[in-house]
């Protein structure tokens, strides 16, 4: 069975908080334990990358760009869902 990316992100969000979870719960609890302190998945990501030197807006467009550079700083490469696919494992 192929893993897809949010299943990719969910095993390894378990990991790394040692429990279950929806995904989405999961990915904004990672977020406020590293320092965002919204309770909504989209303004937990724009404080969180604005905390990381990423400042913008939270629209696709500027959170896509922001995501896509933010990721290949750390050295993901390829196109967004390559970069994720990545990064996730790497938590």
């Amino acid at each position: 069975m192929n893993s897809t990316l949010n299943d990719v992100k969910l095993e390894n969000l378990q990991r790394v908080l040692g429990h279950d979870g929806d995904v989405n719960d999961l990915e904004l609890e990672w977020l406020q334990q590293q320092g965002a302190l919204a309770d909504q998945l989209n303004d937990a990501w724009d404080e969180y990358l604005t905390l990381q030197g990423y400042p913008g807006g939270v629209d696709a467009a500027a959170m896509n760009d922001r995501w896509y550079r933010w990721l290949g700083d750390q050295g993901h490469t390829g196109n967004l869902n390559e970069r994720w696919a990545s990064y996730w494992p790497s938590l």
